[in-house]
């Protein structure tokens, strides 16, 4: 099988690690893009270090990253899919690009309507992208434990375009989740088991 290369935006987002901790054990080119240079040094350090084997790059430019990949990952916190979108949007035509965001209200304690989701708002603002939601009712601690014992836990994919939601569920499957579609994005019952990312900046 054709090594596929994953561009992660945000990498060092607390989600975005436990993704690529996950993803590093396997056969797939990682692409990791921060703005926090020093933090994303040490985690590939720490990757090789732990994944001798793992085939991970940093990179300093979003576009570069997004260039590169295959698939995109934005890991960042809601509220920034514009700024994403306005870096990759030439570079992600036709590409996967998978949202990991809930919609949370100003105060970041419950979640506003399905309707506007990071995912949704994402694919109006790549129109030429197959935007998907996943991971977005896992925190990035809930990891640990199917990375140290394989467990699986449920994690949500979204959109319609079928090839590019089999694709995503098989990446899901082999790191260890159980890849579970209910349809067109998450539902709000899934949504409501997630909790809110903190807003510190674009990554």
């Amino acid at each position: 099988m054709e090594k596929k290369s994953i561009a992660i935006i945000g990498a060092t987002e607390n989600t975005g690690i436990a993704i690529i901790k996950k993803l590093a054990i396997r056969n797939y080119r990682l692409l990791l893009f921060s703005h926090d240079s020093e933090k994303l040094q040490l985690l590939e350090k720490e990757i090789t270090k732990n994944t001798p084997a793992a085939d991970i790059f940093y990179l300093s430019c979003m576009v570069d990253a997004g260039w590169e990949a295959d698939i995109i990952i934005s890991a960042l916190p809601y509220g920034f899919e514009n700024q994403v979108a306005e870096k990759i949007r030439d570079v992600a035509t036709q590409k996967i690009v998978i949202s990991i965001t809930n919609s949370f209200n100003n105060s970041l304690k419950s979640i506003e309507s399905v309707v506007n989701n990071g995912a949704e708002e994402l694919q109006k603002l790549l129109p030429l992208s197959k935007v998907l939601k996943a991971f977005n009712n896992t925190m990035g601690i809930d990891f640990a434990p199917a990375l140290a014992f394989g467990n699986e836990q449920a994690t949500f994919l979204g959109n319609n375009d079928k090839e590019a939601v089999e694709t995503l569920r098989k990446i899901i499957s082999t790191i260890g989740f159980d890849p579970d579609f209910p349809g067109p994005y998450a539902t709000k019952s899934a949504l409501l088991n997630s909790q809110p990312q903190t807003i510190t900046g674009i990554d």
